[in-house]
């Protein structure tokens, strides 16, 4: 996706990933840290936030309440360099 953002061009990510111990260990767990690895470069990171943990109520898919955390990340391309994607 970073490919599709030209210089001076902005990339939003934002995310909710549940929180239960076990999700850190899934690949595909992230934070606004993680995700900050991708952007080396010619990419500035603007922003990272995430929230405190929250539940949500039951819902189609899962019956009982459960605790998520959401983050957000922005991050701008500066150059015309692609060499880390």
């Amino acid at each position: 996706m970073q490919r599709l953002v030209r210089p001076g061009g902005v990339f939003g990510a934002e995310f909710m990933m549940p929180v239960e111990r076990r999700h850190h260990m899934i690949e595909h767990y992230t934070s606004p840290e993680r995700l900050r690895r991708h952007f080396l470069g010619d990419w500035e990171v603007l922003l990272t936030l995430r929230t405190n943990e929250f539940t949500e109520r039951p819902h189609v898919g899962r019956p009982h309440d459960h605790t998520h955390r959401m983050g957000l990340l922005m991050a701008a391309r500066t150059s015309t360099l692609t060499g880390h994607f």
